[in-house]
C-alpha cells in the first residue's frame, strides 16, 4: 500500500528556506582572550607556566616597546580629537573712544558705533578632514594592538615549548640516573663473582662497558637538562630558582 504525497508548490519551499535562513542563529567564532594568553602583570598567575609567560613578557625589552607603541597610538587619537580647538578663533574689540567717554559724553564728542564687536571663525575644512584623521589614528591603534597580541601568542608558545623541553630533560635525567645505578649494581655483582672465581671475566667486561655507557648517558642527560634550563631562563630573564622570590616576595 502506497501513500500519496501531496505536491508542494515551489514558492512555498523557497519561502520556507528563506525563513530558515532568517531564523537560524549564526555560529560566532570564539574570540581569543589575550589576558589568558599572557596574564596581566599585576595579577597573580595560578599556574607555574603562566608565571613563566608573565616574566618573559615583563622582562623582554622587545615586548615593552610594543606596549609603548600601543600607548602612543592611543594618545594620537586623543590629540587628533582635540585639534578642533586650534581651528576655532575668536576676537573682541572695544572702541577706545567709547571707553574714554562713557558716562561723561557731551554733544560735541563723537561716539563711534558699534561700541564693540565680536568675531569668531571656524575652519570648516579641517572639521571635515578631522574625522578621517581620527579614523587613521584608530587604525594605527588597531595595528599596534594586533602586533602586541600576535607577539603574545608567539611568546606563550615559545615559553611553553622551552618549559616542556626542560620538564622532559628532568624526567630523562631521572631515567638515566636510575639506569646508571642499576648498571653499577650489576658491575659490582659481576666484579664480586669474578673475585670469588664464580664468574667469567667476559661477564665483568660486559658489566663494565654497560656501566660506562650508563654513565655517559647520564652525563649527556645532565648536560641536556642544563642547556634546556639556560634556554628557559634566557626567555624569562631570571634564574628558575629566583622566580618566586622575584614574582611573589615572601611575607615576613
Amino acid at each position: 500500500m502506497f501513500c500519496k504525497i501531496a505536491h508542494i508548490p515551489s514558492f512555498i519551499l523557497v519561502f520556507l528556506f528563506l525563513m530558515g535562513l532568517l531564523t537560524c542563529k549564526p555560529i560566532l567564532a570564539q574570540k581569543t582572550d589575550f589576558n589568558k594568553v599572557v596574564p596581566p602583570i599585576d595579577t597573580r598567575a595560578k599556574e607555574y607556566a603562566d608565571v613563566l609567560v608573565q616574566l618573559a613578557w615583563q622582562n623582554n625589552p622587545k615586548y615593552e616597546a610594543l606596549q609603548t607603541e600601543q600607548e602612543i597610538a592611543a594618545e594620537e587619537i586623543k590629540i587628533t580629537q582635540l585639534e578642533w580647538t586650534r581651528d576655532f578663533a575668536a576676537s573682541f574689540n572695544l572702541n577706545e573712544a567709547n571707553i574714554r567717554n562713557i558716562g561723561d559724553n557731551q554733544f560735541g564728542t563723537n561716539i563711534f558705533f558699534p561700541r564693540y564687536n565680536f568675531q569668531a571663525t571656524f575652519n570648516v575644512g579641517n572639521l571635515i578632514t578631522r574625522k578621517n584623521k581620527v579614523n587613521i589614528a584608530r587604525h594605527h591603534l588597531a595595528v599596534a594592538e594586533n602586533e602586541t597580541n600576535q607577539a603574545k601568542l608567539q611568546l606563550r608558545a615559545e615559553v611553553l615549548r622551552r618549559y616542556e623541553r626542560y620538564l622532559a630533560a628532568m624526567e630523562l635525567l631521572k631515567i638515566r640516573a636510575k639506569a646508571a645505578e642499576d648498571m653499577y649494581a650489576s658491575y659490582l655483582l659481576a666484579k664480586s663473582y669474578t673475585e670469588l672465581g664464580k664468574g667469567e671475566l667476559s661477564e665483568l667486561n660486559n658489566a663494565t662497558e654497560g656501566y660506562n655507557r650508563a654513565l655517559e648517558n647520564k652525563l649527556m642527560a645532565e648536560t641536556n637538562l642544563k642547556t634546556t634550563k639556560i634556554d628557559l631562563e634566557e626567555i624569562i630573564g631570571l634564574r628558575l630558582e629566583d622566580i618566586f622570590e622575584e614574582k611573589y616576595p615572601k611575607k615576613n
